[in-house]
């Protein structure tokens, strides 16, 4: 009879290990790759969210997470496009939609004041900016 320690090493031992592991912000995803060049690549990947502090996992994410999604959704796709195992078509596809996102997230980073928006007391964003309407209903020099 095998004790638990035996039987989790097996487990441990038998287990794919991931081919890479990227993050962005909190979010991290390991990216594992089966099969050979004669039955063909398989990628696969999975995604969950760090806890701030004691080093726990979780797969609930918040409003804030969204940009960090566009970020690793980036990564994931020039990583494993430059693996060099896909077809020049799926290749092609996931060069140029991770120069696409990257483009938007430099976009971004130049106008921070429209993305980096506050959360309100419910969790959900709230915008900075106001429309020209409701500028103009709190300015004392409207006519009547």
């Amino acid at each position: 009879m095998l004790n638990n320690d035996s039987e989790t090493s097996s487990r441990r031992s038998t287990m794919p290990k991931p081919y890479c592991s990227v993050g962005a912000g909190r979010l991290t995803s390991f990216v594992w790759k089966s099969g050979d060049d004669h039955s063909g690549w398989r990628y696969q990947f999975n995604l969950f969210r760090l806890a701030a502090n004691g080093g726990r996992v979780s797969q609930l994410f918040a409003p804030a997470d969204l940009i960090h999604f566009v970020k690793l959704t980036q990564v994931l796709a020039a990583v494993i496009a430059d693996d060099g195992c896909l077809s020049p078509i799926d290749r092609g596809v996931l060069k140029r939609l991770a120069a696409d996102l990257d483009q938007m997230l430099s976009r971004a980073a130049k106008r921070p004041e429209v993305y980096a928006c506050p959360l309100s007391e419910s969790g959900l964003l709230r915008t900075n900016t106001l429309n020209h309407t409701e500028r103009s209903d709190h300015d004392d020099t409207t006519d009547s």
